[in-house]
């Protein structure tokens, strides 16, 4: 997990609310959690665009 958090800078947290959240798959090794590079990956394509991200905060501002 930590090359995750470094490779695409989102924080510990964040992995661990997307994990919880079912987004982002993870295998457990004893104590280890591993993600694999696929389930990675498959997790950060998912995630919208930067433009829809922005558009969908804006939204959710005005909602507020």
């Amino acid at each position: 997990m930590p090359e995750l958090v470094r490779d695409t800078g989102a924080g510990r947290s964040k992995i661990y609310q997307e994990i919880a959240a079912g987004r982002l798959k993870v295998r457990k090794l004893g104590k280890r959690t591993l993600i694999l590079h696929g389930d990675a990956m498959a997790w950060l394509q998912s995630l919208p665009p930067t433009a829809q991200f922005l558009t969908s905060l804006a939204e959710q501002q005005k909602a507020g």
